[in-house]
């Protein structure tokens, strides 16, 4: 079951300069409207002067509707002006301004957490940031657009191709809310059990949808197929009941097997509300702490990466184990 957090935006954009520049240009352009207060029409000519590396009428939208997005400036009367929050900003240089706004916009807190555990890789973070806004991103190009907004504001760092938290950046990881840690640790488990079907050589979706009812996560043994296995992910006690009927609806739906995963400190009480309230589909779930998923996720991908080196797929041994089956049956 998907915990319930406060929704942010998915699209974030990107200001002229690259990574670092961010900040630079954001404080050109609110200068520029502070001091002009320009229709749009000015507006998109001063950022095609100003920036000569901009060329396209579409970055330029762009651009100005990131500045709106986080909220430091606003169209007024048909022109532009620069809000409450971007003159403090203006007065008091205070980068921690712009990063409340992309906290509470975007929900950044979730880079700084998954940093602040190790240094990861673009492609290494980007699937988790996917997971946790729930978005349907095909590359990791607004991963890399946060990663610039928190580099430009001192807060991540980059080295040698790896990001991680600077001073600052560590400070703020230890302040995020637990609401953000309650959806990072979701997110991993997610990822955890999309992986484990993966290294299984299984179909995986996240966040299935049909008929009114989701699932954190599914198995399919091949792409046009039915779930063959069914999970939900459930960090808070109140939650068991919808995370257990939505399995059952599983069950009946696709005669497919179950999985809860939830922390130790829930597991009895999950135990307790399958047999007393979902008895019929207790010999088909298997419930799963944290702990276990992330033991069971580790040992897939040793196993996985070892048969990827050997040129093998498990898919592939599991054919090859049958057909010796099969001629020895028939020897005998």
């Amino acid at each position: 079951m998907a915990i319930s957090v406060q929704k942010k935006l998915k699209w974030l954009g990107y200001l002229p300069g690259g990574n670092g520049k961010y900040l630079e240009s954001l404080t050109r352009c609110l200068e520029f409207v502070e001091k002009n207060k320009p229709s749009e029409e000015q507006l998109y000519a001063w950022f095609l002067q100003a920036f000569p590396s901009v060329h396209k009428p579409s970055v330029v939208k762009n651009c100005i509707r990131t500045i709106e997005v986080l909220e430091l400036m606003a169209r007024i009367n048909g022109n532009f002006s620069v809000t409450n929050m971007g003159r403090e900003f203006l007065q008091k240089r205070e980068n921690r301004l712009v990063y409340q706004k992309l906290s509470e916009k975007i929900g950044v807190e979730v880079v700084l957490l998954l940093l602040q555990e190790r240094t990861l890789t673009l492609d290494e973070l980007s699937p988790f940031l996917k997971e946790a806004a729930s978005a349907g991103w095909k590359t990791p190009q607004q991963a890399r657009i946060r990663l610039n907004w928190l580099q430009s504001l001192g807060i991540v760092k980059k080295t040698a191709g790896r990001y991680g938290l600077t001073e600052e950046g560590k400070a703020l990881a230890k302040g995020a809310s637990k609401n953000e840690e309650n959806l990072l640790e979701h997110s991993k488990i997610q990822h955890m059990i999309l992986e484990i079907g993966r290294f299984g050589g299984s179909v995986t979706e996240p966040e299935f949808r049909v008929d009114g009812f989701r699932l954190d996560a599914i198995w399919k043994n091949r792409t046009d197929g039915s779930p063959s296995v069914a999970w939900e992910v459930v960090r808070n006690a109140g939650l068991l009941r919808n995370a257990f009927s939505n399995l059952k609806q599983a069950r009946e739906r696709w005669n497919c097997e179950l999985f809860l995963a939830t922390p130790e400190e829930l597991e009895s009480k999950a135990c307790q509300v399958l047999s007393s309230a979902f008895s019929e589909i207790a010999s088909h779930t298997r419930i799963l702490n944290f702990e276990k998923v992330s033991e069971w996720y580790e040992k897939s991908e040793v196993d996985y990466a070892i048969t990827k080196e050997m040129g093998f797929t498990r898919r592939v041994l599991l054919r090859q184990a049958g057909k010796k089956r099969s001629a020895h049956a028939a020897r005998e």
